[in-house]
């Protein structure tokens, strides 16, 4: 490297006719080398979809990498810029964005490492990073409660993969970020203009990291609506600022009102089948919707996508695609009814409680409750 970590910016560059210094080309370049790469990997393994991070990127680059937002300091400084490098990236366009989970130098303790999971896990690209000179980073290297509670916190970001892989097919097809600043959420609201902390992880989720040290509360803002603590089940109404109690085995994360969420159960690799999925149901006015994209997770074979509407106590499954994945049932959870009785596809009433987990079948086509 030179002092300035790039070329010297007298190289020379064609500039697709238009020769030039690399003092004019110096960013294109980086997306040029995204972009070599990607087609490099799909001409090599035109069966399966590349795979590329970078940090040097420019104005569409999010076509051919995801990135990182380099090699930040443990501070509890750069944990907070890092939440706000990745929103204004996603609002660029550039939505498969993360930090490097701990800060990549300096040393982190125990309690940073955890805020930092904490945020990085709603993160699209979340990844655990250090230079590995100068102090173990790893989820389990800073002993108890902080191993417990990063387990808990992978733990979520494996249960979460279904929503946010449907939220990604979202993203490629619709162009809406994956993370939302609140802006984004309500621009109508003036007091979701300056603050920059609370983020959307697609349209049903909002969370607001703890950027700093001793700290077991903090004021957030979630925008208008209905909004369920996804901790306690608690519902608040937005549009108004709120204290919320946040120990270190916690942050904040609401479920917006009138969702269908589907998580995973925790599974020790993404590769691991899953034994069923679970659709969390909370409504607003005894009513809610939500999808759910699959395909075989890598390649372009087939896919199905799925859309789920409660309405007037039936909920109703459509599905478009021809892939079938190996699980045979779901797990539905109601938040927010005082149901009884349910039915599938118009067989016998069956005793129904709302909180707790009923299995109904993957292929089922309407839910009926009393």
């Amino acid at each position: 490297f030179n002092e300035q970590k790039t070329f010297p910016r007298d190289v020379r560059h064609d500039f697709d006719g238009h020769p030039c210094s690399h003092r004019k080309a110096h960013n294109v370049y980086g997306m040029q080398m995204s972009r070599a790469t990607r087609e490099g990997i799909r001409r090599a393994f035109p069966e399966n979809r590349p795979f590329v991070i970078t940090r040097s990127a420019f104005s569409g680059t999010q076509r051919y990498s995801s990135a990182w937002t380099g090699d930040i300091e443990s501070t509890w400084e750069h944990l907070k810029i890092g939440n706000i490098q990745c929103q204004r990236l996603a609002l660029s366009g550039y939505s498969f964005v993360g930090t490097d989970i701990g800060g990549f130098s300096g040393v982190a303790e125990g309690e940073l490492f955890i805020r930092w999971l904490q945020m990085g896990v709603f993160h699209p690209f979340c990844r655990v990073h250090s230079s590995g000179d100068e102090n173990d980073q790893e989820p389990w290297s800073f002993g108890e409660p902080y191993t417990s509670i990063a387990k808990k916190f992978i733990e979520l970001r494996y249960q979460m993969l279904p929503y946010l892989y449907t939220v990604f097919e979202e993203h490629t097809r619709s162009g809406d970020p994956i993370l939302r600043s609140l802006i984004y959420l309500d621009a109508d609201d003036p007091e979701c203009h300056n603050r920059v902390e609370e983020f959307g992880v697609g349209p049903s989720l909002l969370t607001c990291p703890i950027s700093k040290p001793g700290v077991e509360g903090r004021w957030f803002y979630p925008p208008k609506g209905l909004w369920y603590n996804f901790w306690t089940n608690e519902k608040v109404l937005g549009a108004e600022e709120r204290w919320v109690d946040v120990p270190l085995e916690s942050t904040p994360l609401f479920v917006r009102a009138g969702t269908i969420l589907p998580l995973s159960p925790v599974r020790l690799s993404s590769s691991v089948d899953l034994p069923y999925m679970e659709l969390h149901a909370y409504l607003a006015d005894e009513e809610g919707e939500g999808g759910l994209y699959e395909d075989v997770g890598d390649g372009y074979g087939v896919s199905i996508k799925k859309t789920f509407k409660l309405r007037d106590q039936k909920l109703i499954q459509t599905r478009s695609g021809e892939f079938q994945p190996n699980y045979s049932g779901y797990h539905l959870i109601i938040h927010g009814a005082a149901w009884n009785k349910f039915s599938i596809d118009g067989g016998k009433k069956m005793p129904f409680e709302c909180g707790k987990v009923f299995e109904i079948p993957e292929c089922f086509e309407l839910v009926q409750f009393w």
